[in-house]
């Protein structure tokens, strides 16, 4: 039953006019938590991602779906994401249950 409770939509960003009305995310997004839970640190690389997305059975277009979550920053070949102004609003909003 506590299951069923938790699964719901949280409010990210919230601002009280028509032009800018409250966006929303739903906490039981399997793959977005999987890929939260492994950014810990803060900063997650390509192969670890793919590693990610592959045991959470997500398609590799799940990255450039979500492309707003992320930054994306390319050093010496190496790619790293970490979480975007939007990303990290999404995940205090999705863990605060």
């Amino acid at each position: 039953m506590d299951d069923f409770l938790s699964e719901k939509k949280v409010t990210y960003k919230r601002q009280y006019t028509e032009a800018y009305p409250a966006q929303r995310a739903s906490t039981a997004a399997r793959v977005r938590n999987a890929v939260f839970a492994a950014m810990k640190d803060g900063v997650i690389t390509e192969e670890e991602l793919n590693t990610i997305l592959q045991a959470a059975q997500a398609g590799p277009r799940w990255v450039s779906r979500n492309a707003d979550l992320f930054k994306i920053t390319e050093e010496e070949g190496l790619k790293t994401y970490r979480l975007s102004q939007k990303g990290s609003r999404v995940f205090r909003a999705t863990q605060q249950i």
